[in-house]
């Protein structure tokens, strides 16, 4: 990857954009896995929670 200043033209400029695109694309999808995982956790702890609601609720 070339920095900014390291570009000779306009073309070199947009190629370095388009890399840091790809990049930022394959960042948002490691970020939507943890999203899904925290996601399940979330809906497992409101399971939890429902099952163990009426059991307080009759004690």
């Amino acid at each position: 990857m070339k920095a900014p200043e390291e570009c000779a033209d306009v073309q070199d400029i947009r190629s370095e954009i388009d890399h840091i695109d790809k990049e930022i694309i394959t960042l948002i999808g490691k970020r939507f896995e943890y999203v899904r995982a925290a996601i399940a956790y979330g809906a497992e702890m409101a399971r939890e929670r429902y099952i163990e609601l009426p059991a307080k609720v009759v004690a």
